[in-house]
């Protein structure tokens, strides 16, 4: 992806920028959505409904 984004002219504290945003918002959702799933007892619907 660096090369990708560089090669489109960002900048390399552009890039560090957007992959830390990147990096936290999976670990801000995936938190999320494991503590919901350690909490919903009817795994089979919530599969479902995803």
């Amino acid at each position: 992806m660096n090369d990708f984004l560089r090669g489109r002219g960002w900048h390399y504290d552009s890039i560090g920028f957007a992959a830390g945003i990147a990096g936290l918002g999976v670990f801000l959702m995936q938190s999320s959505a494991g503590y919901l799933v350690d909490r919903i007892p009817h795994r089979r619907v919530m599969l479902a409904g995803a």
